[in-house]
């Protein structure tokens, strides 16, 4: 049985897919926590789609935590995808070099009507 941190991530499955919502900030005072709850996740599910649209602030904890789930998904041959992305995310896998790598989305468009 998986026991995910409910305040920091929602998760919605269905099989062996899965839909991730990151819905915290993706630094060092999350880091810990989210790792675990992660870590279940990849070993539970074959496909794994990730909302990082509620991602606020991001330190290298977060970026690192977000290369390891993508190394990890890899590993074994499992299938890894971001999907929305928060614009102070996109940004800053943009400005690392990351992008590619993580084969992250731009940001999403937001409404300013």
């Amino acid at each position: 049985m998986m026991n995910i941190d409910n305040e920091l991530l929602d998760l919605q499955s269905e099989g062996e897919h899965a839909l991730l919502t990151i819905k915290c900030d993706l630094t060092v005072s999350n880091a810990a926590r989210l790792t675990e709850s992660l870590l279940q996740i990849v070993d539970q599910f074959d496909f794994l789609k990730v909302d990082t649209l509620g991602v606020g602030e991001t330190d290298v904890a977060g970026i690192q935590l977000l290369l390891s789930l993508r190394q990890q998904m890899v590993n074994k041959n499992k299938v890894l995808e971001f999907t929305l992305a928060s614009p102070l995310l996109a940004e800053t896998v943009q400005l690392l070099g990351l992008r590619s790598t993580l084969n992250f989305p731009a940001a999403a468009a937001t409404d300013k009507s």
